[in-house]
């Protein structure tokens, strides 16, 4: 194959001198434009990365600090120990994914709150369905989710001995799943793995806690 080549006359105007001409061959005009199309490609994604591009990092972080001041006087569902069928047990574990763990159980289980606190949210979500906050002493926040029924206003006061809620699969996130509690455990804004603080509980398998 022939490979062209194309002058290219450069004009002056200096009298003396009419201009300069070039020979450019047709593949030398390729080699050039490949090499422009690659410096166009990398400086747009270097500006991007550079003024445009900010990584997402997880808005709920884990708590990795010091747990030891945390105790739960009482588990938030009551272990039921005259049948293995009707023994709720934890059918989700927590992850980065999950900022709970789901307790099941028939519907009308007790919930309590595992430490004296104030209620500063209870009411309807459309989502995750009849929700109570309760905030503790040294930062902590609890969360129950899905309830059928709460049985506490906000502002109020709450202690151990008597229930908050009664189990349910309220909110639209539940539609296709049983009755459960959805419970979370915070502190100073982070959440915890709120498994190691309940206290009956057992390990049946790598994957499921149940209750004794």
């Amino acid at each position: 194959m022939k490979n062209k080549k194309f002058n290219l006359f450069i004009t002056t105007n200096d009298v003396d001198n009419f201009g300069t001409s070039y020979s450019i061959s047709k593949r030398s005009i390729y080699l050039l434009i490949s090499v422009l199309s690659l410096v166009f490609v990398f400086s747009f994604f270097g500006l991007y990365f550079l003024f445009l591009y900010s990584p997402q990092t997880n808005s709920q972080p884990i708590y990795n600090s010091n747990t030891s001041d945390i105790q739960f006087l009482k588990d938030p569902v009551k272990a039921k120990n005259n049948s293995d069928f009707e023994t709720s047990f934890i059918t989700s574990n927590f992850d980065i994914t999950h900022m709970g763990i789901d307790i099941n159980g028939s519907i009308g289980t007790k919930i309590y709150t595992p430490m004296i606190g104030h209620v500063v949210y209870s009411g309807f979500d459309k989502k995750f369905g009849n929700t109570i906050i309760i905030s503790h002493n040294d930062g902590c926040i609890t969360k129950y989710m899905h309830n059928k029924k709460n049985f506490v206003k906000s502002g109020e006061k709450v202690n151990t001995d008597k229930p908050i809620a009664e189990m349910g699969n309220s909110g639209s996130v539940v539609k296709n799943e049983g009755i459960h509690l959805h419970f979370e455990l915070w502190k100073d804004g982070k959440v915890i793995d709120p498994s190691p603080f309940i206290k009956n509980l057992k390990v049946v398998d790598i994957d499921t806690f149940v209750s004794k």
